[in-house]
């Protein structure tokens, strides 16, 4: 009987002796893991550059000594708490392996587009800490959008939803904001804002949007397949698409063209509502 109690406190040694040398740091890599998964603003992963920058939201990612003549573009994003950014992050991916496609982007409308930049140093240092400050007042934005996916023959239009602006009037009130502050810091040419709202934004379409491909019109997705996408998130509520947004990216977007995407880079993120949880 001694001899069996003996054997049983060996074995239990020994066992806990194993327990100390694998379990902890098995712990502590699984901890690392989920924490860096619960910082990432998605849950899926991305490859270079225009991906990578998804992953950590909050640094540069430009080269130095490539920072010349830079042309900027700032987005709207949707909430990371909001179910539709996930949604409409895997409808892009999904499109993205159409033929002809870019690589996938993150949901966005966007603000301004083709800002023109002597430098990213300039930008960084004379004017993103002043816009920073004047966009943390401005949030949030709700954004709802029409039923019918449009279909543009123009490669950043090929397939979007297109912005509701009569339900909508704190997005064009902060692209006036962005604009005028543009205007006041020589980056926009105060003969560039046009006489009426239309001009703010890109021809063919001439209205705010959102994106969900980039590519030829041809190998766009359907209204179909569009719309597939959207019940995911809104289930029989398809003329219900709506989502709030509580932060701007800056993006550099050169080249401007479907191949180009995988070159651009994610400058900064601001919060339009800092003590939004």
């Amino acid at each position: 009987m001694v001899g069996i109690r003996l054997l049983g406190l060996a074995l239990w040694l020994v066992l806990l002796g194993l327990s100390s040398c694998f379990s902890f740091p098995f712990i502590e890599r699984h901890s690392a893991s989920r924490e860096s998964l619960s910082t990432s603003p998605f849950s899926t992963s991305f490859s270079m550059t225009a991906k990578d920058a998804m992953a950590d939201s909050t640094t540069t990612t430009a080269k130095s000594g490539d920072d010349e003549n830079c042309s900027l573009s700032l987005w709207l994003l949707p909430s990371p708490q909001d179910p539709a950014r996930e949604t409409l992050n895997k409808a892009i991916q999904s499109f993205s392996q159409l033929p002809s496609a870019s690589v996938p982007f993150q949901p966005h409308i966007t603000l301004m587009g083709g800002i023109q930049c002597p430098s990213l140093e300039f930008f960084q240092l004379n004017i993103l800490p002043k816009l920073r400050e004047n966009l943390a007042k401005m949030g949030p934005i709700p954004c709802q959008f029409e039923a019918e996916p449009v279909m543009e023959a123009k490669w950043n239009q090929a397939c979007v939803l297109v912005m509701d602006e009569e339900s909508c009037s704190e997005f064009s009130n902060l692209v006036e904001v962005c604009r005028d502050y543009l205007m006041a810091n020589n980056v926009l040419q105060k003969d560039d804002k046009g006489s009426t709202k239309e001009n703010w934004y890109p021809p063919p379409l001439r209205r705010p949007h959102l994106s969900l491909y980039y590519g030829t019109e041809q190998n766009a997705p359907s209204p179909d397949q569009v719309k597939q996408q959207l019940l995911l998130w809104t289930p029989g509520k398809v003329d219900q698409v709506s989502f709030r947004a509580n932060q701007v990216a800056v993006w550099r977007t050169d080249p401007p063209t479907t191949e180009g995407v995988a070159q651009w880079e994610q400058l900064a993120i601001i919060d339009l509502l800092a003590t939004e949880k």
